[in-house]
């Protein structure tokens, strides 16, 4: 699930891990994995591992009512590990689509057109590399 910014949160959201890929997880436990931070609240990661599994515990108790504490906790720090697309992105896209329609051949795919995630990435790979295979 995702936290829009209006609630004014310190997390950005959870993915239920263990339940997009069971094997992630032993049989009766579950993988969250949590995101804090990012370009809302870039200075989080400069705060400890105890203050990030502090924050999480709180944040995680108090959106989903998750009272008890994790088993095993990691903290990964990614410093801008997920694009920001900017005022103008839907113009910089149509600028990359004349470029192709100009050099027939050239193509551009990635997090920077068309979606972030890795799902959206993935999804137009796929599609792209169907259009390639049938020019």
């Amino acid at each position: 699930y995702l936290i829009p910014q209006s609630e004014k949160r310190e997390i950005l959201g959870t993915l239920f891990s263990s339940s997009v890929l069971p094997s992630r997880a032993p049989d009766g436990k579950i993988l969250l994995t949590s995101f804090i931070g990012g370009a809302r609240q870039p200075q989080m990661a400069g705060k400890s591992d105890i203050a990030l599994g502090e924050i999480l515990d709180r944040e995680l108790k108090e959106t989903l009512g998750i009272t008890a504490r994790p088993e095993k906790e990691w903290i990964q720090r990614w410093e801008k590990s997920i694009p920001q697309y900017t005022l103008g992105q839907t113009e910089r896209e149509n600028n990359l689509t004349d470029c192709e329609s100009k050099n027939p051949g050239l193509y551009f795919h990635g997090a920077f057109r068309g979606g972030i995630s890795l799902m959206q990435v993935i999804r137009g790979g796929h599609t792209l590399g169907q259009k390639i295979s049938k020019s």
